[in-house]
């Protein structure tokens, strides 16, 4: 899971997890069951979203990752993030590029 405070006591809250184990062999697609399914394996956060209220409607993302085509020119060069986005919730990027 990530678990982000925004702004006005706002907190995104979601699941981090390979596609096919999320949605390939579930009974149902429905994406707001899949999460609370989710949650429900997730003792330790259960307690953080008591009393919550969703705020936005589920979404789903897959592959976040990236890179890109080309990593240094005539006086520039991508490091880090800005090569490539590994990891949303490390930046494994500029972890690596260093």
């Amino acid at each position: 899971f990530w678990y982000i405070p925004l702004h006005d006591d706002v907190i995104s809250v979601g699941v981090v997890a390979d596609h096919d184990y999320l949605f390939k062999n579930r009974a149902t697609k429905d994406l707001e069951a899949v999460y609370f399914e989710e949650v429900s394996r997730a003792p330790g956060l259960q307690p953080r979203l008591q009393g919550a209220e969703r705020c936005d409607v589920f979404r789903v993302q897959k592959e976040y990752s990236y890179r890109a085509k080309q990593v240094a020119g005539d006086g520039w060069c991508l490091v880090g993030d800005a090569f490539g986005f590994l990891d949303p919730l490390y930046s494994s990027g500029l972890l690596l590029a260093l």
